[in-house]
Parts: structure tokens; sequence; C-alpha cells
């Protein structure tokens, strides 16, 4: 991987009506996250890439062996290697991690909700669930008819481990709809499988302790694709340390 800051490949952005949507669905304030809902969703990543079976040698990133020297903000983590430093975006760095699980185990299984997700949707909205519902199915999602313009979610992919609020599976949900209509087949399944792993990933404002850095950089270093996250904003930016000396008009 070249040092410096990483392109970002080019995606077309999500158009309803005239509206164009961002890339990035974030809140514009940081909400915090507790320790154990951070725990919660690095542990299921973790198991899931313990199950998946070994894939091909790959060039490593370097940051399974990086030495970590702090969290900045409850977003970005500071990594020193021995010829400069990266500063990764854990949120999209998780994702990315995510993304490939959730792509790569699409019919790993299914659970069954205790409490079931009832949603309550425009005429629009319910048209276009109707088109999600096979790709929805595929992945586990038990989803049937509740209303005239109303649905209930039974049954969750299991890889999103013990659901103990509903609430992630009504954002799924709704985040898919707010995207629009997607032209193919592949697209609408990839849309899932991003909306999934965006909101399954750890978030920006979820402390994380120096155990949960090295495990989500561990797993990072394991994709097939480390360096963007699903939606073509960079995990990583490097610096090599004759980059840093010339920020700082270094001469010597």
């Amino acid at each position: 991987h070249e040092s410096g800051p990483v392109e970002s490949p080019q995606e077309e952005l999500p158009v309803v009506g005239k509206k164009t949507l961002p890339l990035v669905k974030e809140d514009e304030e940081t909400y915090h996250y507790t320790a154990r809902d951070t725990e919660k969703r690095l542990k299921r990543s973790e198991r899931t890439l313990a199950k998946a079976p070994k894939k091909p040698e790959r060039t490593s990133t370097g940051l399974d062996r990086a030495r970590i020297v702090g969290q900045v903000n409850e977003l970005y983590i500071i990594v020193e290697l021995d010829d400069g430093l990266v500063i990764v975006d854990q949120h999209a760095a998780h994702e990315r991690v995510m993304y490939e699980q959730i792509c790569d185990t699409s019919s790993s299984g299914w659970q069954e909700l205790i409490t079931p997700v009832t949603l309550d949707l425009t005429s629009k909205e319910k048209v276009l669930l109707e088109e999600y519902i096979p790709y929805l199915e595929e992945m586990g999602f038990g989803i049937s008819e509740f209303g005239p313009n109303s649905y209930v979610v039974t049954t969750v992919p299991a890889l999103l481990g013990k659901m103990e609020s509903t609430e992630l599976v009504h954002d799924i949900i709704i985040d898919l709809l707010s995207t629009g209509r997607v032209k193919n087949d592949t697209g609408m399944f990839d849309n899932l499988c991003k909306t999934m792993a965006c909101r399954a990933a750890i978030k920006a404002g979820a402390e994380c302790s120096m155990g949960q850095m090295e495990s989500l950089l561990k797993q990072l270093d394991m994709a097939d694709n480390p360096y963007t996250c699903p939606h073509g904003r960079p995990t990583m930016i490097s610096f090599t340390r004759s980059e840093l000396d010339k920020l700082f008009k270094r001469t010597g």
C-alpha cells in the first residue's frame, strides 16, 4: 500500500426524487456509545472471522503488528509504524469488515425475534419494500404483511448476533428504503449488504479500549479490501516520516 492519503473510488450517489443523498449517513452530533455496545459489535465480527474458512495469503497492511498510540475524539485510532503513522476511522474500518462478512455469509441462517418489529410505511415505501423482500428473505429476514401499509419482521440473519434491541432491525429497513430504487438485482443485494454493515459496525462516539482497538485492526488487516469502506471512503490515511517532516518544515 502506498503511503499518503488513500484515494477514494468515485461512486454514484443514490438519488430520491431530485434530492441527492450523502454517502455517509451519520448524525451531526456524535452520540456516546457504551463500552458494552462496542464490545458486542466487535465480538460479533470476531466470531464470524473465527468460523470463516482461511483465505489465500494477501499483502498485510501491517496494522496487526503496529503500535497503537491511542484514540482521538472516540472515532480515530492513531497507529505508529516503523516509518510514520496511520490514522484509522474506526467506523469505516469495522464497516468494511462487516460488509465482507455479510456478503460472504448471506445464507448463514436466521434467528427468531422475541419481539417482532412492526413497520408502518407510506404507499411508496411499501412498493419499494416489496422489491427488496426477496433479498431480505435470502439474507434471513422474515417479513410479512400486517395490514394495508404495515409489515412485521419476525426473523433476522443469524450473523447479526443476539438481538437485545429491535432498533437495529428498524434502522436497517428504514435506511434501505431511504436510498430509493436501485437499478438491478446485484445493486439491490449490494445496497442491502452495505446498509446492514453500516448499522452493525461500531460507531463514531464509541470509546474503545486498547484490546478493542487491537481486535479491530487485526480484523481490518484480514479484509480483502482493507483500505476503503463499502461506500468508498478511506478506512485509513497514512503518513511516512518524510511526509511528516515536510509538514513541519523540518530540513535536517
